[in-house]
């Protein structure tokens, strides 16, 4: 029987009661997606960030990470999906809003198409000077495109060890 859930330790319900001898044999295998945004919490740790808005597509669930992802770290945040399928002014919206929550460090999962479209978006609104801070992560290949003027946005693409 195989079972697939996302989920850290403690977040998997159907693992709470198991026996001692399942104990044994039940191995939790996290897909890249599930793991993936864990980059985030070093890199908030590493960087002593304050505030991040944390924006994601479809390609990342996030539902269960609302507590756990910067649990015991001492940084305001948001989580929240990429708003406006794709429609840049959507997205402005979006970041401008995060903006009046006094957010200046921006966190981008998802395609490489979406991240795209969330840099251009922040370019529009002026959103690319010192104040600021860009990462982008993206389980996809590729890179992505974006007409950002004097952007300095870290970028991330997990990719498995061929060796």
């Amino acid at each position: 029987t195989v079972s697939a859930s996302f989920g850290q330790e403690g977040d998997l319900r159907q693992w709470r009661n198991i026996e001692e001898n399942e104990k044994e044999y039940l191995i939790q295998i996290c897909p890249p997606a599930d793991i993936i945004p864990e980059i985030i919490r070093a890199i908030v740790l590493n960087q002593n960030i304050t505030n991040a808005a944390i924006l994601f597509d479809n390609s990342f669930v996030m539902d269960h990470k609302y507590k756990s992802l910067l649990q015991n770290v001492a940084t305001r945040h948001v989580i929240t999906p990429i708003r406006g399928n794709g429609d840049q002014k959507v997205i402005q919206d979006q970041l401008l809003q995060l903006r009046k929550l006094d957010i200046v460090n921006f966190f981008v999962l998802g395609s490489v198409a979406n991240i795209g479209t969330v840099l251009n978006a922040g370019n529009e609104i002026n959103f690319f000077n010192r104040k600021f801070a860009w990462h982008a992560i993206t389980q996809d290949d590729g890179e992505f495109k974006c007409n950002c003027k004097n952007a300095s946005v870290m970028f991330v693409k997990p990719s498995p060890n061929t060796a």
